[in-house]
């Protein structure tokens, strides 16, 4: 992999980890299936650096597939209307990558919200999701406890 590719302006961006960035360039996560988070307030480039990872997974030779949660959420509910819920759910599973952009940007209605939950669900454990936001984790509410 070219990482000189990852073309990022970090020493504009001094809070975004150099190091980590380059890490996940490798794509090293994919065989964990492990999932990307990118938070960040707006225009500081979590989309840009989704776009990234999604370009060389692509070069790699995976499939990936990029949304924003608001399209994520339309596609669900459309399809779920149509009694079709279970091709959209094996549609969003498929990828080696699914990266979901601007969650958080607009709220999400609840189907939309439920249906971004079992989206990234029935990806766990076997294919990666990045998610990019401008919702500090601080603000996304409480854990649920454990029973």
């Amino acid at each position: 992999m070219d990482l000189e590719r990852l073309d990022f302006d970090f020493a504009a961006q001094p809070g975004v980890d150099e190091k980590l960035i380059r890490d996940l360039a490798t794509l090293r996560f994919l065989d964990n299936a492990s999932n990307v988070l990118l938070v960040g307030p707006p225009g500081v480039g979590e989309t840009m650096l989704a776009v990234a990872l999604a370009r060389f997974a692509v070069d790699a030779g995976h499939r990936v597939d990029f949304t924003t949660a608001a399209e994520l959420a339309a596609k669900c509910h459309k399809v779920g209307l149509e009694g079709r819920w279970s091709s959209i759910m094996g549609f969003f599973a498929g990828p080696r990558l699914l990266v979901i952009d601007e969650l958080g940007h607009l709220p999400l209605p609840g189907e939309g919200a439920s249906a971004l939950f079992q989206a990234i669900n029935q990806r766990y454990l076997k294919s990666s999701t990045a998610l990019t936001t401008n919702v500090p984790v601080s603000q996304t509410g409480p854990a649920p406890s454990a029973m």
